[in-house]
Parts: structure tokens; sequence; C-alpha cells
């Protein structure tokens, strides 16, 4: 369905392509950025990948996109990728940090409640990258040193022990998230209804442009994430901006199809099902509506 984005199905297939050595594991490998740096490819075009990281970038700046967003990132910045997800970067030689890949078969510590990847919350939707505290950077980056000097040392009791320290980074990073959570939270409560909207607007898109939506939110999905009814969530919205929700909803939509119609050579029909459309025809139909020309028409403009 997206033959025209690379997919480097396994860690040992996204190292060659990214020109660093092959893991030592074949469903797990975890790197010092600044190793990387060697021979790392510092610009990488669109692809994806068939498994999950975890990254924490300790300084070195540059910009990485996902999802058609474009993020600077800063010391100390802790982020998440999930299979299948559109990534593409530009970094300059002198990033510091670490990250772990990592299949969901080689996840079989179980920690507490979580007995598969996708049961942490971090890689159920789309999360941006975001800022960890020094001292929250400091006890990662302990950890990453810790399962990267196990992992370069091998013996019978090596896999056991790098689980543990997985755990831990696993751990660490389930409650940073939640606090950076939290702290969203207490700041979207001091928002007005229609900025808090936007606000979920705003990460909805960055969901359907990773491609990690199946299902398309309604008016009530967003009217349960804002604790309100549908009805009051309507009414609100159309007096601030003089369109419905459903319209916003939809607008989202298209934007993130026009932004993969102007940067990838995906088929039509294949952006529409990447972007949770069931239906091309449905697809085809709501683009016409919005911009008053076809999806490939729009392509060829």
């Amino acid at each position: 369905m997206f033959s025209s984005i690379p997919f480097h199905k396994t860690i040992s297939a996204y190292n060659q392509a990214i020109n660093i050595p092959l893991p030592k594991f074949e469903d797990f490998d975890v790197r010092d950025f600044s190793e990387n740096m060697v021979t790392v490819r510092l610009e990488m075009p669109a692809f994806r990948h068939g498994f999950y990281q975890i990254a924490l970038l300790e300084s070195g700046g540059g910009k990485v996109s996902s999802g058609g967003k474009i993020f600077d990132l800063d010391n100390f910045t802790l982020f998440f990728i999930q299979p299948g997800q559109i990534i593409q970067w530009q970094v300059p030689k002198n990033w510091k940090g670490y990250y772990v890949s990592l299949s969901e078969s080689f996840y079989t510590m179980a920690l507490d409640q979580f007995k598969v990847l996708p049961d942490f919350p971090f890689f159920q939707r789309y999360t941006p990258a975001f800022k960890l505290k020094r001292e929250e950077a400091g006890k990662m980056i302990e950890a990453f040193q810790s399962l990267k000097a196990e992992y370069e040392n091998r013996d019978i009791h090596t896999n056991a022990i790098i689980k543990s320290y997985l755990a831990t980074i696993l751990g660490f990073s389930l409650r940073f998230y939640e606090r950076e959570s939290k702290d969203t939270s207490v700041q979207n409560a001091l928002l007005s209804l229609p900025d808090r909207f936007k606000k979920a607007l705003n990460t909805y898109a960055l969901e359907v442009g990773a491609g990690l939506v199946n299902d398309h939110k309604s008016v009530s999905n967003f009217a349960d994430d804002l604790a309100v009814s549908s009805k009051h969530l309507s009414e609100t919205i159309k007096k601030s901006t003089g369109q419905s929700p459903i319209e916003h909803i939809n607008q989202v939509l298209v934007e993130e199809a026009q932004k993969l119609l102007l940067t990838t050579d995906m088929s039509v029909k294949a952006v529409g099902y990447y972007l949770g459309f069931s239906s091309p025809s449905y697809f085809n139909r709501l683009f016409k509506k919005i911009t008053n020309t076809s999806p490939a028409e729009f392509r060829k403009a």
C-alpha cells in the first residue's frame, strides 16, 4: 500500500539504510548517537520501519520530521517512534545521546500491567517529543549507559540483564510521560474550550499524519476528551470560529492529505488508506468538497 516510501522491516535493514553497524541481536539494539555520527546519514528522506524506538537526545539539536510535522530538537529531548511512522531527519554531526530499537518479540518482562509494548501509553498514540528536566535526563542517561555496557560485553546472563535495564528505561519513560501529560493537563485547564479544542486538533493532526489513525475521531470523541457534551462543543466552536467541529476535523484530514500528496509519490488511493479512509471514493469526495479539486488535480497543480 505504501511502496513508494521505503519500509525497513527489521533493525538490521534500518541500520544498513542509515549506514551504521548491524545490531548484535536480531530484535534489539542500543546505540550511542556520538558513535553513530562517524558513519550515519545526516540527512534521511522519508521512510518507515517495523519496530519500536525510545531515544534521548542529550545535545546537538537538528530537525526531525514525523507525520508531516518538523520538530526542532533541544537538549534533553525524549522521543518515541512506533512501527509504521513516517520519519525523516536532518541532523548535525555533534549529536550526543542514546536510543534503543526493539521489536515486540524482545519485550518479555511484562512491566506491571504493560504486557506488550503497545500497552505503554507513549506507544498507543502519536507522542510528540518533549524536553526532560536535567535530573530526569541524568537518570535516563545512566540507565542507557548501563544497558550499552552490558550490550557490548555479552555472556550467558546478558539477555536477562539487558531486559532488566530496558525495564528501567521503560519505567522512567512512563514516569516522565505521565509527568509531561499531567503538566499539559494543568495547562489545558487554564485554556478556553476553543483553545483546548484547537490543541486537541493539533494532536490529532500529528496522529493522522504519522499514519496512526485507523478510525477517524468524531465530534463525540473530541467532546469526551474535553469533558463536555457534543452539543456544547458544537455550539461553542461554531460561535467562536464560524465553523462546526466536524468541519475542523475534516479540514485536518484534508491538510494532512495535501502534505502527503506534495511530499511523497504515494498513489492517491494509498494516501487515503494511510490517513485512515476505508473508502477511496469517500476520500476523493471529501477532498474535493473542501478544496474544490480532486487529490489528483491538486497534485498536478
